[in-house]
């Protein structure tokens, strides 16, 4: 071979090279998302739009464009994002607030980009559109003319999205395109000279490592977590980290590609589908179950239950109890059993800790704790209705029905005076959808998703008309939501109530009791404790230590705590503060 063709082989393996290192080039160069923040005091749900301008005028045409909703009752910081932005020049920010009065007056200051690298600090700058401004310190107070409205920044900016070069990738990746084309290139000098067979291997060969960059040629690096597995996507470890060699590189990549191969979304639906398709009545994917004969889904994430277990954790709602008697408050238990306890499934592998541990001795044990596991009354309601929803693990309105009169008749012991609610004290209406999590929301249900099937198929579930509860007084019950310190919280005010101050602390469970215990008592604060924002993950049940001041100050004659059978485990946290 002479050297005119080394040459050659060599400037055609730098092109493709450069063309390898283009179609990977987010997995060493990316643009993040830009961070736009500011905050807003007003009223209601209100609207934002961003729009950046890439020419230093107001005509705002073709512009980079984020738009974020915020209820200005509960927050006054808004935050948003927008993809890829180059050299924006000018800043206009348009507001929508609620009707039906939208013309109320708001204050905006702290407007800044990328966490405070570009901040729009010259009030005198802004001009308004639809409204007139005028600056109160380090606020811009906006009062409103017309319903939407908006302001401009009008000094000259050069925002642009933050940027992240990765050399070692970028080498890694140069190194080893150069070397596949200097290898392929060597195939083709020799293709005139080979026989049919040979060129079908040669051909075979450029097909396949052709194919191979299919994957790599969109690979998602935003993604965190992967909804349908119900897991966390592996991060991407460097091969040089904090100054140290990381040994375990080609693991760590392996796994990082893994998850986050370009078509992986496809590939793992379609591998999905048709396992679903060939079981026959059950079908298991991840952590969960799926009855095809009776079209109802399961989770199967709790931790099994043994004595042990049992024996470590309840004494800690005695320790909660003791806390309740020292400040005048009665508690009292309300443990939710698991879905699976009510509807036979079949034990594999993966759910063989579902052991049903009979509480009922262990209960009997904290005698001055009442405790209410309406088990054997949910199983035989469960002849008659549904009492958990087939797509997910949520107790329907029937089911948390029953829930509430096994409650209330505890309760009743200390306060006889009390009127448990009756069928008779309500309205009823049906629906095919889901409602058992935050706010009660009509869904397919969460356990769609935890069993990774598609909502198209969900539908295929959604064969039943629950039946819902809807108080026949409903209209004289007054909501207050309360965020602070923590989110998704409400007071409830019935008149008609007994004349007790409740506290309502628990899961999700909990959220549709919310159908029958506000329409009880006069004057009901609902906590919700798992899925609070504020309250990082695993901490949830770290009581005293978010909810106990709170609990205090409200000064409540009662506390409900209503948890799940599966978060028995859990109940050390209570007292815990670390």
């Amino acid at each position: 071979m002479g050297i005119d063709d080394v040459r050659k082989r060599t400037i055609l393996s730098i092109i493709i090279t450069f063309v390898c290192i283009t179609l990977t080039n987010r997995l060493w160069f990316s643009i993040n998302p830009l961070q736009i923040s500011f905050n807003a005091e007003g009223a209601g749900n209100t609207k934002f739009e961003v729009f950046l301008n890439k020419k230093d005028n107001n005509d705002f045409k073709k512009v980079k464009y984020g738009v974020v909703e915020k209820n200005l009752d509960e927050t006054d910081f808004v935050e948003l994002f927008i993809n890829r932005v180059h050299g924006a020049k000018r800043v206009k920010l348009s507001i929508q607030p609620p009707p039906p009065n939208p013309r109320k007056t708001l204050a905006i200051s702290g407007f800044q980009l990328r966490y405070g690298k570009y901040k729009l600090d010259d009030l005198k700058a802004f001009s308004a559109d639809g409204a007139t401004l005028k600056i109160d310190g380090d606020k811009l107070i906006i009062y409103p003319q017309k319903d939407t409205f908006s302001i401009i920044y009008n000094n000259p900016v050069n925002i642009k999205s933050p940027t992240k070069f990765d050399i070692k990738v970028l080498i890694v990746i140069a190194v080893l395109s150069f070397l596949l084309a200097y290898k392929l290139t060597s195939y083709l000098a020799d293709f005139k000279s080979l026989n049919n067979a040979s060129r079908m291997d040669i051909i075979f060969l450029l097909i396949f490592f052709v194919i191979l960059f299919i994957p790599m040629s969109n690979i998602d690096t935003k993604t965190e977590k992967s909804e349908k597995e119900n897991r966390m996507l592996a991060n991407f470890k460097p091969f040089i980290y904090k100054n140290k060699i990381n040994f375990s590189f080609g693991n760590d990549f392996d796994n990082w590609f893994n998850d986050r191969f370009y078509l992986r979304k496809f590939i793992l639906k379609s591998y999905s589908d048709i396992k679903y398709a060939i079981a026959q009545n059950y079908y298991y994917p991840q952590k969960g179950l799926i009855d095809k004969k009776h079209k109802m889904l399961f989770n199967l994430w709790y931790k099994g239950m043994n004595e042990k277990i049992i024996k470590r954790n309840f004494p800690y709602l005695e320790t909660l109890n003791e806390f309740c008697r020292n400040n005048n408050i009665k508690l009292y238990i309300l443990i939710v059993p698991e879905k699976e306890f009510i509807y036979n499934i079949p034990i594999d592998e993966s759910s063989k800790n579902y052991n049903n541990i009979d509480l009922f001795k262990y209960i009997n044990q904290y005698s001055d704790i009442k405790i209410s596991y309406p088990l054997r009354e949910l199983q035989q309601k469960s002849k008659e209705n549904l009492v958990y929803f087939k797509t997910e693990h949520h107790w329907t309105d029937d089911g948390a029905f029953v829930g509430y009169r096994s409650l209330m008749q505890n309760i009743k012991k200390d306060y006889p005076n009390i009127e448990i609610l009756t069928s008779e004290d309500f309205n009823y209406f049906y629906n095919k959808k889901v409602r058992g999590d935050f706010d009660r929301e009509f869904g397919f249900g969460q356990t769609c998703k935890y069993v990774g099937i598609s909502n198209n198929r969900c539908k295929k579930y959604l064969d039943t008309d629950y039946r819902y509860y809807r108080h026949k007084d409903f209209k004289r019950l007054s909501v207050k939501i309360h965020n602070k310190p923590l989110k998704f919280g409400k007071d409830y005010f019935y008149p008609n109530g007994a004349d007790l101050k409740v506290v309502l602390l628990g899961t999700s469970m909990s959220e549709n009791l919310c159908e029958f215990i506000p329409f009880t008592f006069k004057h009901v604060k609902r906590i919700r404790n798992n899925n609070v924002i504020g309250v990082k993950a695993g901490n949830e049940f770290k009581i005293m230590k978010y909810y106990k001041n709170e609990i205090l100050n409200y000064k409540p004659d009662i506390l409900i705590f209503c948890i799940t059978y599966g978060n028995i485990h859990r109940l050390h946290q209570i007292f815990n503060k670390e």
